[in-house]
């Protein structure tokens, strides 16, 4: 599984990856009180171990993370350090709440007659990692999944208001963008959206998101352009797309426009990796490294290893925020993820579905939390209720609202036009801009 692990050792870490580690007994894994929780002595050994079966995702999780930063404390030799780590009586603390972990579990026995796939993450603002459970035969939060439509403030509209490309009131047109010819010969117009028609009207920004409006999300990252949006993902985030890097260059952007705008990309997301990239519309455009270990001490109680804590600007403030606000339109009547509410709080977020993959990837002042589940008979997308139903067994909100950052200004929008409204306009929005790109004032009207 790849993902990015921070590490930052202390001088006093010492580890004996030699032949000479005489055999322990294991590792003790402990949750966020300090309570064991599990006691394997492999990787292979976690399920017959674990103090509640349910831990079994985080656990796995935690000790491959154990492995990779004992690892990077010698010579990146993980084999070694992975004997080390299990030969040394070490004890693994890391950052599980049982009390998310318990709201998710909850969640989900509701729903465990039908045996449904299912995979949750929550973690904060630091990037401590709550809560990883999975549910069905599987551990599906631990598997990739395509995030289709849930990747579009990730590769489509972040890029498109952080290059000045894009703002509130920008408009595309809900209309296809190319004509399509299948294998039999059949000519058809591309792409869809999920509600099955188009206006051929210009959209303005805050309906594209909150409809999921593919028709426009291809025609803003062709604005945005295709390469530069896959930079955009490397680059700010660090995320793989060296298949669709290379396929835009041999074959043309065209080729696979549609996996960035719609999320079918080469290498999926899990549901940790997905909550992790969404911090950023709730901290300010900062991006803190998902981390489930805090901290490995040795048999005599000596810290080998401390997490900290370190947090990249991956956008800036002003683009955060207001990608915040236009997910918010998601969770409000009229968007794909109305049912996704935490009483007491703002939430916000974004909806990806397809046959396979639903997802809701949901934003509180508290909390990030990916939700993910495979396919249901009656095939609708239930991972925004299942959001509300995991916040609502969880401790109350400890914050109301997200806060605005000095470099936003609100200012009303003329819907018409996309600029800024003026005393005759009539069709008119509060919109949210960067206070340095504020648009000039309609002339429609």
């Amino acid at each position: 599984m790849k993902r990015w692990i921070a590490i930052w050792l202390t001088a006093a870490t010492v580890l004996c990856m030699g032949s000479g580690c005489a055999a322990g007994k294991g590792v003790t894994v402990c949750d966020a009180s300090g309570e064991v929780i599990a006691t394997p002595r492999s990787t292979k050994t976690v399920a017959g171990t674990l103090r509640d079966g349910t831990y079994e995702s985080y656990v796995t999780y935690a000790l491959e993370e154990a492995i990779a930063v004992l690892a990077a404390a010698t010579d990146g030799d993980t084999g070694a350090a992975q004997k080390a780590l299990f030969r040394g009586d070490y004890t693994v603390h890391t950052l599980l709440d049982p009390a998310v972990h318990a709201a998710a579990q909850e969640t989900y026995a509701a729903y465990e007659g039908e045996n449904l796939p299912f995979g949750c993450a929550v973690l904060d603002y630091s990037g401590a990692v709550a809560a990883i459970y999975s549910g069905g035969e599987e551990l599906f939060a631990l598997k990739s999944h395509s995030p289709c439509s849930a990747i579009k403030p990730l590769s489509v509209y972040a890029p498109a208001v952080e290059f000045g490309v894009a703002d509130w009131g920008t408009q595309w047109k809900d209309a296809p963008y190319k004509k399509v010819t299948d294998l039999a010969g059949n000519v058809s117009l591309w792409p869809t959206n999920a509600r099955g028609d188009y206006t051929n009207e210009p959209t303005s920004m805050y309906e594209c998101v909150q409809q999921s409006l593919n028709t426009a999300a291809v025609h803003c990252l062709k604005k945005v352009g295709v390469q530069k949006s896959l930079s955009f993902l490397t680059d700010r985030l660090g995320i793989n797309v060296a298949y669709e890097q290379n396929k835009a260059v041999l074959e043309g952007e065209d080729e696979v426009i549609g996996n960035v705008a719609m999320g079918f990309l080469y290498n999926g997301f899990t549901p940790l990796q997905l909550a992790g990239y969404f911090q950023i519309f709730g901290n300010h455009g900062a991006y803190a490294v998902p981390h489930c270990v805090d901290k490995i001490c040795d048999a005599d109680g000596n810290v080998v290893y401390a997490f900290a804590a370190k947090q990249t600007q991956v956008i800036e403030d002003d683009t955060a925020y207001i990608l915040n606000r236009l997910l918010q339109s998601v969770v409000l009547p009229g968007g794909t993820a109305k049912a996704a509410r935490v009483d007491g709080t703002e939430v916000v977020g974004k909806t990806g579905t397809s046959d396979e993959d639903n997802w809701f990837v949901g934003l509180t002042p508290d909390y990030c939390c990916a939700i993910w589940h495979g396919n249901r008979e009656d095939g609708r997308n239930t991972a925004p209720q299942l959001f509300t139903n995991v916040f609502a067994k969880m401790p109350s909100p400890k914050t109301a609202q997200f806060a605005v950052p000095d470099s936003v200004e609100r200012a009303v929008c003329c819907m018409d036009s996309g600029l800024r409204a003026s005393a005759l306009c009539r069709n008119v929005q509060v919109g949210y801009y960067a206070a340095s790109r504020l648009p000039t004032t309609c002339d429609v009207h």
